[in-house]
């Protein structure tokens, strides 16, 4: 009966081993996993910096061509008036 006992005790220490190097293995999966996990995203943090930096110089240069677009319309009206006060020429 003795003898049973321990190998019955034997058998479940070696399902404990068993279990705990699944564990153990896991863990370190999940250690991994995470890992690669925080370094996409700095990689995506990174990149989501760059593109707004990027849209804030492309909104800048907008603004500038929108800036140059109203002065331009700005002098066309004026020269409207001016021909429009002074008669048009005639071809």
């Amino acid at each position: 009966m003795a003898l049973e006992a321990a190998a019955a005790a034997e058998a479940a220490a070696t399902e404990v081993e068993v279990a705990a190097r699944a564990a153990l293995e896991s863990v370190e999966n999940a250690r991994t996993l995470a890992a690669k996990a925080k370094s996409a995203a700095a990689e995506a943090a990174q990149l989501a910096t760059s593109i707004l930096k990027d849209a804030g110089g492309d909104k800048l240069q907008a603004n500038h061509v929108v800036e140059v677009a109203e002065q331009a319309e700005k002098e066309a009206g004026q020269a409207f008036h001016r021909a429009e006060g002074e008669g048009f020429p005639k071809d």
